[in-house]
């Protein structure tokens, strides 16, 4: 019987292996993507006992989904208001007053080991596809 690290260790050098391939042609996003999920599934590798991977996957996906969401309802609104003020400035005073940051629909998680994470949809989205793998993976060993 194959194991939830045993999933996770299959995974990760099958995208290891996309990254290292030379005549793989990654778009610039997937390649960004794929990166996300090799870094994840390392630590994945590093931290996480046998038989806790989906759980400590789905708590991961509930933490950082409301790290993300409180993100948008707390944070992100200001940021908006103020990069839309000043864009709706006149070009002559605009010069003379800095752009505030651009509203960017993400954040940034800092985990026990200091290691900065960022956290959007995409990511979101990645952890989900992993977890639903990993889900049909057990299926299919039952």
């Amino acid at each position: 019987m194959e194991t939830e690290l045993e999933f996770a260790r299959k995974r990760f050098f099958i995208v290891k292996q996309r990254l290292e391939d030379p005549a793989a042609r990654i778009e610039r996003l997937d390649r960004i993507q794929l990166e996300r999920e090799y870094r994840l599934l390392g630590k994945v590798l590093d931290e996480v006992a046998e038989g806790r991977v989906m759980e400590t996957l789905m708590v991961w996906r509930r933490y950082l989904g409301g790290e993300l969401a409180a993100y948008s309802r707390q944070v992100l609104p200001n940021i908006r208001r103020a990069h839309e003020e000043w864009r709706l400035l006149p070009p002559m005073r605009r010069e003379f007053v800095p752009e505030p940051p651009r509203p960017v629909v993400g954040t940034k998680v800092i985990d026990r080991n200091g290691y900065k994470w960022v956290i959007d949809d995409r990511f979101l989205l990645m952890l989900d596809g992993l977890i639903a793998q990993l889900k049909r993976w057990l299926a299919d060993e039952d």
